[in-house]
């Protein structure tokens, strides 16, 4: 592994040193070509306002090509190698309305539908990418859009992760693909815009490596607690991970998800006489209003197979002690009606359309169908004994549905470089979640780029537990709680930002009542107490000259017993950012930190796809830092990067991210990324 790290380092010092010839050679008349393209490779991401942005170029976050680390405003951890199911350490209200089984494990994984980009543009776009780390961890991801004609565009979009990780049985593998067609007709007023969205997860599940337990006394209570460590690997570095045993030897978890959406839309507007330099006319038509209807269909399916039950691992065997095959599967068919009035100017003779505004108002109905274990039809419900004749299993068949009303109303922040507004409401008129609501606005005011601004976000939800919580039968574990109440949460967020400084203060707040969370039996359980949690963020960015020091920290409390949170969390970077070799070159090199207060994380459950509450091991102080090294010649951008460098360096060999589940030894990942636009 050391031998194979060296090599690709030798080999990208390389390919840094291209001469100043070759460099003149890239840059040559392809790139003036894509110069001029660039500014008209537009796509939007949402289907009923449809803003037009550029694609990204840049190289800020280029070697986070992790999407658990890039997926959000915070990153996540995950259990060991990419690919494998992730959570936060820094606490955020992330549920929405509608319905949901509650599987949540692989979510930054996923391509989302509000995330699917719609290009709108003459030219063709294409980006390929590729990840090779070490141990043979790949990532493939490819994006194509080809224009068939000025008022046709169609893409698709792929990416593969293979990680097969550093102990045994932590496989991972996602294939995500989504495929997409935006179509207008010649007088623009008549729009369709489709999809298909395909994502499949299947992880190996080895419940973590076994360990060796010591007592030792609490550092700060005196109180004696149990500290975890890794079995043979602190005795023996040489050993293999792989062979070092796990608790399970046959596991596996499958989560599938196939969504397939059809818009049209009918727009009314204005034609606006186009002024040419000749004096000629053309008329130019801008959309004041749009109805919509949306029809998609949606299927979800959550599978986990063992085909070695262990009995230390397991505390109960409802129906089969030799092998568990768990399943559970939604389907949804969804209709939308929606009505958009845009607040569109034109500008005839600047060929310009401006809009200001977007109003959006609408109603959603949606058939779920979900099908799942359901008992058994011989003995009375009890863990199964040696000897006893197996169970027969029996599926059942529930039905829902629910009606929503939504509205939407904001600014175009291009248009309103100091005020941006937002107020978002939903409200579930009659189904299984009848009453819920979800009611949130935002507010960002710039008073000028040296005195900063100020911005605000507010959100009361209340939502229906999600459904694995309310109901689950499997080989392990089993509930029926039909008295679950709505988790009510109120969420504040308060913010001052200062561009002239590169400094944002945050304070959030969030307020939960009838919380619902997994307990240290792995079950769903709802708090009594109304839970606070406090949040006080700072992001200050340093430069001088081409140095960047860039730092975000997180500080962190709340009253409840029954969340596990670091006090503190934090990630600094110190790189040198600018053009090198003649401006021929944009340059990326430094280094990342990343470190938490001692804490005791939620531990994993691969039986039900869930981080639960464990109370008995602590995360001790453990600071990890990354060597990354990125650069840009014309379309093409590379990357290198050492996760854990600091391997060794300290007293304790390693860290965990959860109790049994370390994080992997150093390892040396490479990149490469290249853009056309023709």
């Amino acid at each position: 592994m050391r031998i194979d790290s060296y090599i690709f380092l030798f080999l990208l010092l390389g390919l840094i040193g291209i001469t100043e010839r070759v460099q003149a050679q890239i840059l040559q008349e392809d790139t003036v070509q894509a110069a001029r393209r660039y500014p008209y490779i537009q796509f939007t991401q949402d289907r009923q306002g449809q803003l037009l942005e550029n694609v990204d170029t840049g190289l800020q976050d280029f070697h986070l090509y992790n999407p658990a680390q890039s997926g959000g405003a915070f990153e996540h951890v995950w259990l060991g190698s990419t690919g494998q199911p992730h959570q936060s350490y820094v606490f955020d209200d992330d549920r929405r309305l509608g319905f949901h089984l509650g599987f949540r494990q692989f979510d930054r994984y996923r391509f989302h539908a509000d995330s699917i980009r719609y290009f709108k543009t003459v030219f063709p776009y294409a980006n390929m990418q590729y990840v090779l780390g070490i141990p043979e961890e790949q990532f493939i991801e490819l994006t194509y859009q080809q224009p068939f004609s000025k008022y046709l565009n169609a893409q698709i979009h792929y990416r593969r992760i293979i990680t097969p990780g550093l102990y045994a049985r932590q496989r991972s593998s996602h294939h995500n693909f989504n495929g997409n067609i935006w179509l207008r007709t010649e007088d623009q007023r008549y729009q369709v815009m489709t999809y298909f969205l395909l994502n499949n997860a299947q992880v190996e599940q080895n419940g973590g490596i076994q360990l060796l337990r010591r007592v030792i006394p609490d550092e700060n209570t005196g109180t004696r607690d149990t500290f975890f460590q890794r079995i043979l690997i602190d005795v023996d570095p040489g050993i293999p991970k792989g062979s070092i045993r796990v608790e399970l030897g046959g596991a596996e978890s499958q989560l599938k998800q196939s969504q397939v959406a059809f818009q049209q839309s009918y727009d009314w507007g204005k034609y606006y006489a186009l002024v040419a330099a000749d004096s000629s006319e053309t008329l130019r038509f801008v959309p004041k209003m749009r109805v919509g209807h949306q029809l998609a269909y949606t299927t979800d399916l959550y599978r986990y197979l063992d085909e070695a039950p262990s009995s230390t691992f397991y505390s109960q065997f409802y129906f089969d002690e030799d092998r568990t095959e768990d399943w559970i599967q939604s389907r949804k068919v969804s209709n939308e009606l929606f009505l958009l009035l845009l607040g569109s100017d034109f500008n005839p003779y600047e060929d310009k359309m401006t809009m200001r505004y977007t109003a959006r108002a609408g109603f959603r109905h949606d058939l779920i169908r979900i099908e799942h274990l359901a008992g058994f039809d011989t003995l009375t419900n009890v863990p199964a004994m040696a000897g006893d004749t197996l169970f027969n299993r029996i599926y059942d068949i529930h039905k829902r549905q629910s009606g929503v009303l939504f509205g939407r109303f904001a600014n175009n922040p291009t248009v309103s470089p100091r005020l941006r507004y937002e107020v978002a409401a939903e409200y579930a008129l009659w189904g299984f979640n009848w009453g819920d609501f979800d009611i949130n606005g935002r507010l960002w005011y710039q008073l000028n780029e040296k005195l900063g601004g100020l911005e605000g976000y507010i959100a009361f939800r209340q939502l229906v537990p999600d459904y694995i919580m309310t109901r689950h039968f499997s080989n392990h574990h089993q509930w029926l709680h039909n008295d679950f109440k709505k988790t009510n949460t109120l969420s504040l967020k308060a913010s001052y930002f200062n561009p002239f400084l590169n400094l944002r203060l945050s304070y959030h707040n969030y307020t939960l009542e009838d919380y619902m969370i997994w307990n240290e039996l792995v079950e769903p359980e709802q708090l009594e107490e109304i839970v606070n949690v406090s949040q006080f963020v700072i992001q200050k960015n340093f430069k001088f000259w081409k140095l960047h020091l860039d730092n975000q920290a997180v500080l962190q409390t709340d009253n409840s017993r029954h969340l596990n949170l670091p006090t503190y969390w934090g990630k600094h970077s110190l790189y040198f950012y600018g053009h090198v070799f003649k401006n021929a070159m944009l340059a990326k090199l430094g280094g990342t930190i990343r470190y938490n207060s001692n804490f005791r994380p939620n531990d994993y459950h691969p039986a039900i796809g869930q981080f639960f509450l464990q109370t008995d091991q602590r995360l001790p102080y453990y600071p990890v830092v990354d060597l990354f090294l990125s650069f840009k010649v014309s379309r093409v951008r590379m990357f290198g990067v050492v996760t854990h460098a600091n391997e060794g360096l300290f007293r304790q060999k390693g860290y965990y991210l959860a109790p049994d589940y370390p994080a992997n030894d150093r390892a040396f990942k490479f990149g490469v990324s290249w853009m056309f636009y023709d």
